[in-house]
């Protein structure tokens, strides 16, 4: 498929520096490359900078509404709003004991 353009138009630039660059070339020398020492210190760096006592590092937005979910104790039944701009799929949980997860009736 030919592409209408001639030149190359990117969705998304990466906006990093050397400092950065060294950061990742570090991660993935040390075969870490998903929750090992960086995550670990990402975390912990993270919840100091909100206040929080702990944080979890996820791999994306419906990954963390789901943990969050979990940790308010959503069951099935429960009812649960969200703004028109959240992803549909994303707020369609499944709680523990919900119809659709491995451990549902």
């Amino acid at each position: 498929m030919a592409f209408p353009r001639s030149i190359f138009l990117p969705f998304a630039l990466p906006d990093t520096d050397e400092t950065e660059i060294d950061e990742i070339a570090e991660a993935v020398r040390s075969g870490w490359v998903t929750t090992g020492p960086k995550t670990h210190q990402f975390e912990q760096e993270f919840a100091a900078y909100v206040g929080a006592k702990h944080a979890i590092a996820v791999n994306s937005c419906t990954a963390a509404m789901h943990l969050a979910l979990e940790a308010i104790g959503l069951r099935a039944g429960d009812e649960v709003g969200a703004t028109l701009a959240v992803a549909p799929l994303a707020v369609a949980p499944h709680p523990p004991g919900a119809p659709g997860r491995a451990n549902g009736k």
